[in-house]
């Protein structure tokens, strides 16, 4: 018995590790061309508990190659204000320029900040700033 369905956040949570655990995303795709459609044909026939899981990895590899931005919003589930922070973060910028720099106050940038964390599974601004780098280089 599979038990109850997994909740979106979850299935979002499995699905960026099965992408981490395969390969750099664009080689995969570059590598098995037809992966896609065998996901495709595999989500068809997927237990329920399954299904979001396998469609999250079918939006990832639909990503466009120069959408760098938004893959990596796509990828974690960062709003248009947490990706504009993790990027700011990734450029070298503090948490405090970065408050500074776009009018909000640095309790606002460091409840952002948290947030990201808890969307990376990541505690420190270095692991965060190395885990995005690598993450973006996969997109590459």
């Amino acid at each position: 018995m599979l038990g109850a369905p997994m909740s979106k956040e979850k299935a979002k949570q499995r699905a960026h590790l099965l992408v981490e655990r395969s390969v750099e995303l664009k080689r995969f795709r570059t590598a098995y061309p037809g992966s896609r459609e065998r996901f495709s044909e595999i989500a068809k026939i997927a237990p329920d508990d399954l299904k979001p899981t396998l469609e999250h990895v079918l939006e990832l590899m639909d990503l466009r190659d120069e959408d760098d931005g938004a893959e990596l919003a796509q990828f974690f589930g960062f709003t248009g204000a947490e990706t504009k922070l993790a990027a700011y973060l990734m450029a070298g910028g503090s948490l405090s320029s970065f408050a500074k720099e776009n009018g909000v106050s640095r309790n606002t940038a460091r409840n952002q900040l948290q947030v990201i964390f808890q969307k990376t599974n990541v505690r420190r601004q270095a692991e965060l700033v190395a885990l995005l780098k690598d993450t973006m280089n996969s997109f590459e």
